[in-house]
């Protein structure tokens, strides 16, 4: 299988069980094309799940309360792929911390699907994705 025919494998890493299902429904909605390979509310399960070689990591920024982004280095080394923040937060200089700890894009919570969607395929193709468009 090539890149363009192999499903996009993304873990979604966040702490609320609603995001986490409506995020979990428009990814495998998208089958064959991406597929979710697990869904955990909090860092140390993501480098659990890292094991299973996601393509993407959609990670959220706050965690019950805590900062994901010292995350970021561990997951992408682990993994092998890249990662997507995916936030409520809109300070531009925490999305900057994101992006120089291997980030490969933030995304908003805010956005609609296909944005999310369009993200993570940016991302995927190794495509840095800020604010909404890909750069």
């Amino acid at each position: 299988m090539t890149l363009e025919t192999k499903p996009t494998r993304v873990l979604l890493v966040d702490d609320s069980v609603a995001v986490l299902w409506g995020l979990g429904k428009l990814i495998q909605g998208e089958y064959p094309r991406m597929t979710v390979v697990g869904c955990v509310a909090n860092a140390d399960e993501a480098l659990v799940y890292c094991d299973l070689e996601p393509d993407v990591t959609l990670l959220d920024i706050d965690l019950q309360g805590a900062s994901s982004l010292g995350f970021i280095p561990a997951i992408r080394e682990r993994s092998g792929g890249e990662v997507l923040v995916f936030t409520g937060v809109r300070d531009a200089q925490v999305h900057r911390q994101a992006l120089s700890l291997g980030a490969l894009g933030v995304v908003g919570k805010d956005q609609p699907g296909e944005v999310v969607l369009r993200a993570i395929e940016q991302v995927r193709q190794g495509r840095p994705w800020v604010g909404g468009a890909a750069r």
